[in-house]
Formats: structure tokens, sequence, C-alpha cells
């Protein structure tokens, strides 16, 4: 044991228990009841659950001025109107009290009956077309947890088992086809929309090709990266190790290269931006590109019986995984790479026939434009069986596609595969956004009219979009809360209106009417809506003695004419003020509501 200087304190201590003889023995806890009971005090429950529930703040500290602002958030507002089946079930008493009602139901063979006061057709219950009752029934049936929005075919069978309207049965269609929410979140289960549409064949070698980078261990040598090409008439890919910093040089030598093989080559690849040499692929298309993508599997798959257990030597069998590609016939061109190129195949290893000597060729006219046909010929065989091949593969392809039915002006949704939405996953997540317009066509893709701020390339295949609702909404229909916008690299929603404008410690701040959202009760911060510069003109018009604007709110209009990013300034929630110097508003601090 340590020797420890004592205090004062702690020697009177040692001085008493000198008297007395004691051993200190353990003794587990539930062999030491006695101990532990009496050093329980009996109130300690009681004491406990009585100090749980603070008044950290009571209302004598604070502000009057606060306590209003807490009291705006009153939940007697919230309180919803009545049971809309109440509504309907008075509403069918009063239809069926009228006379029409009892003409309808004395017509013999009539489906109209009346029971307990209520009109009901072929024993459902008749919703008469009183405001908007239909529709908020049908936002009852559809929209709450019990049920978790049902599409088509489930809404009819709970509608005709219980309720009858003249035009129930289009109703339901136009409303579940106008669900936003339902758009959004709904797995797609339907053919993917446009048709297979294969690349032009090559009339002849390194004419049109196709190009990826593939990331490989980093090796010995400090190679991580792999430079894949492929010739698509021969079918042959040689790949280049590389390393992940000299991507930007060798992705612009490859370029150079290509002209030592004819001005007219073409390059598909979903690995650049650049638009004169290269054909791009669209955002997560890698159909466009699919032969390079086969190539890069082929290549891990011919790797892997040879690289060691550290996978720090693939490098080295790059050249020989090369010729095995131009040996091996392929099943497309139903020749080997090779033969396409040079005429003859390669001699193998496990060749048993006696190897040609060597002799000096000559050549005559003749001769030579017999080789050149040779050669054209093995080039047109090789056409011919791609060609076939592509018909095949189309054939295939297309029984899970179908034609596209959306065009320039049609709303679509757009998968989100692949988006960064800052949710935990994307399982229970919206699986679509949108919708959104359709701009233009491009080629056989779509350009979208993506809000402002979104960090997503507007251009998509048709398979990534679905057609949107083409008639119009129930009037009456409930919006759902409209598509999060990133801006900035935050999240931001669509301001509808602005309803309200105050002077809180000298600083403007707004209320707010979101798009496709509920009520709002905060108030924000002039500077938060600087994105919405013609929300907040417009609401100035119209209340001229509302509190403020802002004193930078024509800087913000300029910006948003000019698609410009504004900073963010300590002066953003200053309102302009009088000849004065006064705030506009300032004193009064009353809100003027939009009426």
């Amino acid at each position: 044991m340590t020797t420890k200087a004592l205090s004062a304190r702690q020697v009177r201590w040692y001085e008493f228990i000198q008297e007395f003889y004691f051993a200190l023995k353990y003794r587990p806890g539930r062999a030491n009841v006695l101990a532990d009971t009496l050093t329980r005090r009996k109130d300690d429950g009681a004491w406990n659950l009585n100090h749980r529930n603070l008044t950290m703040l009571p209302q004598e500290v604070l502000d009057k001025q606060i306590v209003s602002e807490l009291a705006f958030m009153d939940l007697q507002g919230a309180v919803t109107d009545r049971n809309v089946i109440d509504r309907v079930l008075e509403a069918n008493k009063r239809v069926a009290a009228t006379t029409e009602a009892q003409e309808w139901t004395s017509k013999k063979g009539s489906k109209w009956h009346i029971e307990d006061g209520r009109l009901l057709f072929q024993g459902r219950l008749y919703v008469p077309n009183e405001e908007d009752l239909r529709v908020r029934l049908v936002d009852e049936i559809h929209r709450p947890p019990s049920t978790a929005h049902p599409g088509r075919d489930k809404m009819k069978k709970l509608i005709r088992e219980r309720f009858y309207w003249e035009s129930w049965n289009a109703d339901v269609e136009s409303y579940v086809d106008n669900c936003r929410t339902c758009g959004r979140t709904t797995t797609w289960r339907d053919r993917a929309p446009g048709l297979l549409q294969p690349l032009p064949i090559p009339e002849r070698p390194w004419q049109h090709l196709s190009m990826d980078f593939m990331e490989f261990p980093k090796d010995r040598y400090g190679y991580d990266m792999v430079f894949v090409t492929v010739d698509r008439l021969r079918e042959q890919y040689p790949c280049l190790a590389t390393r992940r910093l000299q991507l930007p040089k060798r992705w612009h030598d490859s370029g150079l290269d290509m002209f030592s093989h004819g001005q007219d080559c073409l390059i598909a690849s979903s690995q650049t931006e650049e638009a004169s040499l290269y054909q791009n692929s669209g955002v997560r298309h890698a159909q466009t590109d699919g032969q390079t993508e086969i190539a890069n599997q082929y290549l891990q798959q011919r790797l892997r019986p040879y690289v060691n257990f550290a996978m720090d030597d693939w490098s080295e069998y790059l050249p020989v995984i090369d010729f095995a590609t131009s040996a091996l016939p392929q099943a497309s061109i139903g020749i080997s790479p090779f033969m396409v190129e040079k005429g003859y195949q390669p001699r193998m290893s496990f060749d048993w026939t006696a190897p040609v000597p060597p002799r000096k060729l000559t050549l005559n006219e003749k001769e030579a434009q017999d080789w050149t046909k040779r050669i054209q010929d093995v080039w047109e065989f090789a056409r011919d069986n791609i060609k076939q091949a592509q018909e095949r593969q189309t054939t295939q392809a297309n029984k899970k596609r179908r034609p596209v039915n959306f065009t320039v002006g049609d709303m679509v949704y757009v998968t989100n595969e692949g988006w960064d939405t800052g949710r935990p996953g994307r399982k229970l997540g919206h699986q679509q956004e949108g919708p959104f317009p359709v701009v233009r066509q491009v080629g056989h893709a779509f350009e979208l009219g993506l809000p402002k701020g979104m960090r997503v390339h507007p251009i998509f295949a048709p398979e990534k979009l679905r057609l949107a609702a083409t008639t119009e909404p129930l009037q009456g229909q409930l919006e759902d809360e409209g598509p999060e916008l990133e801006v900035n690299g935050y999240s931001e929603w669509e301001v509808e209106k602005i309803l309200a404008s105050r002077i809180m410690w000298r600083k403007l701040r707004y209320r707010v009417g979101w798009l496709g959202r509920d009520p709002d009760p905060k108030w924000y911060p002039a500077g938060y809506l600087k994105n919405a510069p013609l929300a907040l003109k417009a609401f100035h018009n119209a209340n001229p003695k509302a509190p403020g604007p802002p004193e930078r709110l024509r800087e913000w209009i300029e910006a948003a004419e000019e698609d410009r990013y504004v900073q963010d300034t300590d002066e953003d929630d200053i309102p302009v003020t009088d000849a004065r110097g006064q705030a506009s508003g300032e004193g009064g601090g009353d809100v003027t509501a939009v009426r």
C-alpha cells in the first residue's frame, strides 16, 4: 500500500478509529441487504419524482412581449372541423327529407330506399355534392395511416362497399392520379419507358470507341486506376495502368491519340462533359457506355486467378490479359479482335502445326488489293454479326420496355436513386421527386426544368422518368408537401406568399406561407427570404403600411434576375428607414397580415 499525506480532519478520524478493533472483508451486495437498507432514506423515491418536473423560467422573469409571442402557439387553433363522416350523415339526412328523394324511392324497382332517415343506393350511403364534402371523404379514406395511401383498385373497393355518388369512379381515379405523395413514394412496377436504341455500327476499327476508368487497389508500383478503351468493331479493350492524379492528363492525351486513327473517331463515355469528340451518357445511365461496363467485368474476372494475396501485382498482368482478349473469339462478331485487325489468327503456345518460316514478302498491286479486300471482308463479316447481335438484344430488351408516353411540356416524376437527400437512407424515403416540367428533348433523353439550386444534372434517360397525372385534381383536393429544394448546400422550401411582417428587437421578420405546407406560425428573419425577393416585393406592394421592406431588397431582386448568389451580411434583417431615421413600422409593432 502507498503512504498518503492526510489532512487534519482525516488525522482526527484516524485517531478515533484506532480505539476499535476491526477487519475489512468483502461481502457481495446480495448478501449485504441490511447495510444497503440502512443507507437508504424512505423518502428518496418520492423526492426524485417530485423534482423531475421543474419550471426553469417562471413567467414573472420573462418579458411580456415574449409571453405574448408564446401564446401565439395556442393549440386551440389546431382543432379540426367536425368528423367528416358526421358531416356526410347530416347532409344525407337533409337530402333524404326532400321531395326529390321521395320520388327516387317510390319508383317501382328503384335501387334507392330510405332506412332510418338515411338515403341509400343499393345499401350504400349517398354522399351529396355539398361544398367539398366528397373530396374530404376521399381524403379521410386515402390519407390516414390506417389505409396508407391505397391505389386505384383498393380505393374503389373501399368506397364501392360503403358510399355512392354519380361520379365516384372517375373522382377516385382523378384523386389517386393527382396524389403527389403516392407519386413520390410508390415503387415503379410498370415497364420502363423508352425502347432500346442501339449505337451505330462502325465501318472500320478505331472509328467508334468507348472509354472508362476503373479503380483498383494500389499496387507495388503506385498504380490505382485502369484506363479501359474498347474498340466497338473489334470488341477489343486494351487496358492501361495509371494513377488517380494522372487522370486529367491521361484523358486529354487519349483524345489526341485517337486522331492518329482518323478524325471521324467518336468516343462514348460517362467520364467527361466535353461535347466535340466525346458522346456523353446521361445521369446514372450506364447503358450508353454498357460495352465498357461489360469489359470492366471481364477484366476483373480474368485477373482474379493470377493476382497474389496482397493484390499488389495486378498491373503486371495487364499486357498478357490484353493479348488474351485480342486472341479469344468474341460472341457478337464471331471472330477474334486480332483477326479483325490483322486478317489472321495469332500463334498460340498450344498450336500443333509447324510455324510458317519467315520470308521476305513482296506484293504487287493486285496482291495488295486482294489483301485489302480480305481485310474489308473481315470487317463486313464483323459488322453483319454485330447487326444480328443488336437485333437480338433489342428484341430481348424491349420485352421489358415500352414507348415513351410523355413529351415537351408534360409534368413527370424523376427517380432520386443516387441523389444525396440528406436522410439516413432511401428505403423509407421518397423514391421519386417532382413533378417537374419537361423542357426539351435531347436525343433520346429529356431535360427537366429543375428548381434553381438543385445540384443535379437536368438531363435524364426516359426510364428514369414517369408521366405525372394528366387530369385536373378534384376541386378542393389537398396539396401534398412540395419537393424540398437544396440551395447552396441548405434545404429550403418554396415560398408561396408572405403573410405578415413585424419589427422584433429592431430586426425585420416575416410570417411565410410555404408551397404545399401546413400553416407555419414562426417568424423568420428577412435574410432567410433573400431567395424569394419577388414574394417580398409583392407583399409590400399589397401592404404599403406593413413594416419593411428590407434595405437590401433591391439588391436581392437584381441578383435573382442575374441568377447569382448574394452573400449574407448583418444588414439583411434591417428594414428601410423613413425621413426621421426610424425603421418603417417601428413603434407600433402591429402585425399586418395579407387579407
